[in-house]
């Protein structure tokens, strides 16, 4: 059967778009980890505006170094997702289906 340039077909087409997909979808949530890390540190701030004590300081210390830990973590993630997913694609677009079935299958 003769295959157009750039074209991959049957069982490993299905498997690379699925996996395109879960990549995509761990990428969507990391960056709304992100945006609880942003929550996290806007509300430590709020704590810190709104109250005095030294108790208040703390937990808002806290919060602040949760969202900052949260954003840091989801951002390693994030990098190594988008590197899969550049690998994945750069293998689609060379036709390189040996790759593919070694680097994804096994």
């Amino acid at each position: 059967m003769k295959q157009k340039k750039g074209v991959i077909e049957g069982a490993l087409a299905s498997f690379v778009l699925a996996e395109e997909q879960v990549l995509l979808a761990k990428q969507r949530t990391m960056l709304s980890s992100m945006r609880t890390g942003l929550a996290f540190i806007g509300v430590g701030i709020v704590v810190i505006k709104f109250w005095s004590d030294i108790l208040s300081w703390v937990i808002a210390a806290l919060l602040i170094f949760i969202g900052f830990a949260e954003i840091y973590r989801a951002k390693e993630k994030l990098g190594e997702y988008n590197e899969r997913l550049r690998s994945l694609r750069k293998a689609i677009r060379n036709r390189d289906t040996e790759t593919l079935k070694k680097e994804w299958f096994e």
